[in-house]
Order: C-alpha cells, then sequence, then structure tokens
C-alpha cells in the first residue's frame, strides 16, 4: 500500500473560484464568444448542444470568467450529481457563468481531478454539503476545502489511464447497446413501409380469448401492503420495467396462497407486461423465460398474446416504437404523473403488420435481445471492477499491472455461442 497525503484542492490547484453569477440572456448573440453553462458540463464531458455565445463587450468584463485550456469545470446547479469536465483547447478563451472553475496548476493534471471528483464517495460528501431550496448548489468554499488525495504527477498520470481506459471500455459496451436499440427500431419500422399490407385491429382483439388475458393489477384493497412477504411469488412493479426490458429490483412477494386469490394478474413468461404510469408511460417489456410465476401491480397492464395474431415480441416492440408512442400520446391522461386507463388501452386501434413478417421480426429481435443482455452483463461487470479501481486508486493501493491485467480479461471475455451483429441477419 502507497502512503497517502491529503491535501485541500484550494491548497493543491492555482485556482478554484466561482464564474460570474448573474443575468445573461440579453447579452446573448448569434455570432460571439462561446459561454458555457451548467447545462454543457456533462459527466466529465462538454457537451455543446444549445451552446449559447455572448457580446464581445461583455466578454472583456467578465475577466475572472474566461477559460483556459485543460481547465476543469464543475456544475455549480445540482440535482442529484456534480458533473465536471475539461476545457478543450479549441474552447480556449472561452467564457462561462454559474460554474466552479479549478485551474490545475503545477501539482494537479485535470484528468486526475475529474475523475477524484466523479467518485461516488466524493460525490456523497458534495452533495450532503450542497445549499438552496428552490435549486441546490454547490458552494465554492466547499469545494475549496475538499480534502483530495495527491501523489505525485506521474502517479497521477498513471491513475488517470487506467481509469480512462476502463471508462472508454464501459462507453463502448454502451454505444454498442445503444446500436443494438437502433437495428431494432429500424427492424420494426421496416413493418410499415407498405401500409397496404397492415391490418387495423383494437388491442383488446390481439389478446388471447380467454378470462385475464388483458388486465391490469389488484387495487389497493385487493392487495394489502401488510400481505406482502420477503419470499414467495414475486409481485412485479412499473419499476422493473425499464428501457424496454424486465430488469426486476423490486423485493417484494406474496405467498402462494394469495396468488391464487390474484391469479387473474398473473404473469408467466412471454407474456407482455405495459407500464400505465410514467415518464412517459407505455414502456413495454417481454417477461423473460427464466423468470417465475409472478403478480403484477395495479400500474402494471399484463397483455396475454393470441400467437395467431401478433407475437409477443412485435407487440413489446411496437410500444416501444416511435410509432407506438405516438398512438398512446392519444389516450394518455396528464396529471401529476402521466398515466392511461386500461380500457381506454384496450380501445386503442392499431396497424399490424402479417403473422409471417411478424415472425421475421421476432427472429431478429430475439437475437438482438440476446446480444444486449450479452452486453449488458460485460458492463455490469465492468461497472463494478470501475468502482473497484476508483477505490483503490484514491486509497493508494492502485497498482498499474494488476488493474491492466483485470480490465483485459473483462475486455476479452468470449462466452461460447457469442453471436455478432452478422449474425442478426442469417
Amino acid at each position: 500500500m502507497k502512503e497517502v497525503i491529503y491535501t485541500s484542492l484550494e491548497d493543491a490547484a492555482e485556482r478554484v473560484m466561482v464564474s460570474y453569477v448573474g443575468p445573461t440572456t440579453e447579452y446573448f448573440c448569434d455570432n460571439g464568444v462561446p459561454f458555457l453553462r451548467t447545462a454543457n458540463v456533462g459527466e466529465r464531458e462538454i457537451l455543446l448542444k444549445d451552446l449559447k455565445y455572448i457580446k464581445p463587450d461583455f466578454h472583456v468584463k467578465l475577466k475572472k470568467s474566461i477559460l483556459q485550456t485543460n481547465d476543469v469545470i464543475v456544475s455549480r446547479v445540482i440535482s442529484d450529481k456534480i458533473n465536471c469536465a475539461i476545457v478543450p483547447s479549441k474552447l480556449d478563451g472561452a467564457n462561462c457563468g454559474n460554474i466552479i472553475i479549478i485551474r490545475p496548476g503545477r501539482n494537479l493534471i485535470p484528468e486526475y481531478i475529474t475523475h477524484y471528483i466523479s467518485f461516488p464517495l466524493t460525490q456523497q460528501k458534495l452533495l450532503k454539503l450542497s445549499v438552496g431550496t428552490a435549486q441546490s448548489v454547490v458552494n465554492t468554499s466547499v469545494l475549496k476545502a475538499l480534502l483530495i488525495p495527491l501523489p505525485p504527477l506521474p502517479e497521477q498520470q498513471r491513475i488517470a489511464a487506467i481509469l480512462d481506459k476502463a471508462d472508454a471500455l464501459r462507453e463502448k459496451r454502451r454505444r454498442a447497446i445503444a446500436k443494438l436499440d437502433e437495428l431494432l427500431e429500424s427492424s420494426f419500422l421496416q413493418l410499415y413501409e407498405n401500409k397496404l399490407l397492415l391490418n387495423t385491429m383494437k388491442l383488446e382483439d390481439v389478446a388471447e380469448k380467454s378470462r385475464g388475458s388483458f388486465v391490469n393489477g389488484p387495487f389497493g384493497s385487493d392487495l394489502l401492503t401488510s400481505e406482502l412477504t420477503k419470499s414467495g411469488v414475486p409481485v412485479i412493479y412499473i419499476r422493473d420495467i425499464r428501457e424496454g426490458e424486465y430488469n426486476r429490483v423490486s423485493e417484494s412477494f406474496v405467498s402462494k396462497d394469495k396468488a391464487e386469490k390474484l391469479s387473474v394478474c398473473s404473469v408467466f413468461p412471454r407474456d407482455v407486461l405495459i407500464a400505465k404510469v410514467g415518464d412517459p408511460p407505455g414502456t413495454a417489456a417481454l417477461y423473460p423465460d427464466n423468470e417465475p410465476y409472478g403478480i403484477v401491480t395495479q400500474d402494471v397492464i399484463r397483455i396475454r398474446t393470441n400467437n395467431q395474431i401478433v407475437t409477443p415480441e412485435f407487440l413489446v416492440s411496437y410500444f416501444n416504437s416511435s410509432i407506438g408512442c405516438w398512438n398512446l400520446s392519444k389516450i394518455i391522461i396528464e396529471a401529476t404523473r402521466a398515466r392511461f386507463s386500461l380500457t381506454d388501452l384496450k380501445k386503442l386501434s392499431l396497424e399490424i403488420p402479417s403473422l409471417s413478417q411478424q415472425k421475421q421480426f421476432s427472429s431478429i429481435a430475439k437475437k438482438i435481445f440476446a446480444l444486449k443482455l450479452q452486453q449488458k452483463k460485460s458492463l455490469d461487470k465492468l461497472d463494478i471492477l470501475f468502482l473497484s479501481l476508483q477505490q483503490r486508486a484514491f486509497s493508494g493501493e492502485l497498482f498499474a499491472q494488476q488493474a491492466n491485467d483485470e480490465l483485459d480479461k473483462v475486455a476479452n471475455e468470449e462466452k461460447p455461442g457469442q453471436m455478432s451483429l452478422f449474425d442478426l441477419m442469417r
């Protein structure tokens, strides 16, 4: 274990200061000096979307807010996270407002600072000390007083390089998942290229013709909080349906006897789950083959499809597509939480391609889901490893060779039967 020396950020850096805070709208112009705001500070990156420009004469007045290459800027107004980023050379001489500026100086490298501020334990410390009621704000004096481990510059560079490598691998996995989502949407939209081949049906007509094939969960009086248990039959909530997938995070169950009484609200593999409340509501997921029999709650709708009319993969992709979102917007009620009713959803009309087309799409969708699962498992491992590397880095226990070996192992992991994007179109 290496010796860890702590010092305040104010003592370690050349400067820690707040930029201009005040009215700016009247000084905006179409062509002027780039002006960064809190909205432009992402998670260790500058976000140029909606970048504003200010008039040159106003820029001259704000001398203390003029940025230099390798300055670290920190979001001053926060919600649940404090973002920070390094100023690139192309923004040298830009100005900023409502941002905290850290000028590293000779004792710090900017990459090390951003990694330390992004470290979850650092985030917790700073968030606890944030001030404000209507808006939470990072106080500059708090950031100045922040104690940071200060290894020699070569060690800072090694730490930053290892964490950058780990972060790049995580970003690679995220991009792969995003590409798969794009491919799924593109494959789905191809089903709607020829409108003449589509049939219009009400959603209730695509469900099985049996009792309880299209339901939401029990009302409060039918399932009391006191009846929930720590084991038994899982209870499914809207928080278990995220980004088009079922990923159980809930920890509530009911007894088998209670589940039998609520059997009309049961869930089995390949049932379609839809969140009827949310921002926006309508996110859908396929209940996986490896999940046990469960019970949905009141805000979750479960559809058991008639497989002679629609495939479950098609219906899930429909609700998660731009076409499905637009169609659902017709029945959404804007309230404290946007929602739609079970009755309105049943009466909703949708255009359905032929079953053979759906089956072709479902074959591709299954492969995409399998690939996404592989990528997400790898991303989960990298997230855990990244946190471990951060903890070791800032406690003097990070050794370069060991860390690189761990990263290479996760990056190069191959599983039997692993598919490529090429396999999707076979």
